[in-house]
């Protein structure tokens, strides 16, 4: 019994440690170092920070000992088969880092420590708040240590350049950084707490190694690739669910994002959400049935008839007539005005659009070609929060990412809780 307590004394002595060197490790950064010191003074606090906090953690469970090869395979494929999806999509483009056996080795051996130690940090952390009472505590530390997990894996240098991000990078680096991070994080602590720190351990080791190692890899274009990371990551833990419990749809998820509330909130939001759902649902299917399509109205050439805020829908048509409202195609944008003459222009049949506001008509007369479809009916003013969310963001398509990422985080950060509670 007494070397039962010095052995935890042990292990809390060699967490704090180990915890503080990590710290100094992460904020090495600050020090200019030069030539190789700056490779072998991080490289070996990181160690030392590794070899502290890995033996103060579990390294394995033994519930998972005879699973691990199973595990690691199943996500590792899910990775390769999301680069490979990825990459015949966007196209692949040569490795931003050197692929020559010396960087290979010296990032490798650069990134391991610090992997080891991460890793080892979260599983000991995870399975202290593992042994509180409340599971409402519980559940926010645990989505707490996610969080600032995914942020340890952020150079202390990016995380503190406040200026690039205050004057219009927040977004971007939001989404195409910390999302992914933040849900790949979600399936590290999963696995934390699953298998002990050898499952995380392993498997990020050999994703970096996979990283460091590809001649190519997929390009970056817009927000396709960190989104398609997330969704992998909602995957991975399906998959661990799926080894446990055999067991898995769409309604059982959503149900669980719901078991956080209680009572009459609990009604309200699931009243909501289930309204939302169909109402989206519905809609998505009138468009694909009809073809046509939705248009916020973001200027006033329309008004009194449109306002800006108003959404449109818009409908496919083989001819305009005049006084048709209807949307084109025009040199940056999206143009909804009214047809208020008809021309053949070239030899094909044309339009003359003016805004009801303008003075003057449009200045050039539009090909039917580059008609998207008339107005079918508005539905006055909801388009505004879009508006000032796009603008806020910095465009729709920005703006559709961002909602689609923290949908997606909110299912991870869920399902991550409900994977653990099974294991």
């Amino acid at each position: 019994m007494h070397g039962l307590s010095n052995d935890k004394k042990e292990r809390k002595i060699l967490f704090v440690i180990g915890m503080f060197t990590t710290i100094l490790a992460y904020s090495i950064s600050f020090i200019e170092l030069r030539g190789m010191s700056a490779y072998v003074v991080p490289a070996i606090i990181w160690l030392l920070a590794a070899v502290l906090l890995i033996k103060s953690t579990i390294i394995v469970r033994n519930i998972v000992k005879d699973k691990l090869l199973v595990i690691l395979l199943s996500l590792l494929s899910l990775r390769f088969a999301t680069d490979v999806v990825v990459g015949l999509n966007l196209g692949f483009g040569l490795n931003l880092l050197s692929v020559s056996t010396m960087n290979i080795v010296i990032n490798i051996l650069r990134t391991l420590p610090m992997i080891t130690a991460l890793e080892s940090l979260r599983t000991t952390l995870i399975f202290r708040v593992d042994k509180l009472r409340s599971p409402k505590t519980r559940a926010f530390l645990i989505t707490l240590i996610t969080i600032i997990m995914a942020l340890a894996y952020i150079p202390v240098t990016r995380l503190l350049s406040f200026f690039p991000l205050i004057t219009g990078g927040i977004i971007p680096f939001t989404i195409n950084r910390f999302f992914p991070l933040l849900a790949e994080s979600t399936v590290l602590t999963t696995l934390a707490y699953v298998g002990g720190a050898i499952l995380p351990i392993i498997y990020m080791s050999l994703v970096k190694a996979y990283v460091f190692v590809m001649p190519v890899l997929p390009v970056q274009q817009g927000h396709v690739r960190p989104l398609a990371y997330m969704l992998m990551s909602l995957l991975q833990l399906a998959l661990l669910w799926m080894m446990r419990n055999k067991r898995l749809s769409f309604r059982e998820v959503y149900n669980l994002t719901l078991s956080k509330r209680t009572g009459a909130l609990k009604r309200i939001f699931h009243v909501t959400m289930t309204i939302l759902n169909i109402a989206v649902a519905g809609g998505i299917l009138f468009l694909l049935v009809s073809g046509g399509r939705l248009t916020v109205v973001t200027s006033g050439s329309m008004t009194p008839t449109l306002n800006v805020g108003d959404v449109v829908l818009v409908t496919p048509t083989q001819e305009l007539q005049n006084g048709t409202i209807a949307v084109y195609i025009g040199e940056r944008s999206l143009v909804i005005h009214r047809v208020v003459g008809i021309v053949h222009y070239n030899g094909t049949r044309s339009y003359v659009f003016k805004g009801d506001a303008n003075n003057d008509v449009d200045p050039d007369p539009i090909p039917q070609k580059y008609v998207v479809g008339k107005m079918t009916f508005k539905v006055p003013l909801v388009g505004l929060p879009v508006i000032l969310l796009t603008k806020s963001v910095g465009g729709f398509p920005r703006m559709s990412a961002l909602l689609i990422s923290l949908t997606v985080l909110l299912y991870a950060l869920v399902l991550q809780l409900e994977v653990m509670k099974l294991w």
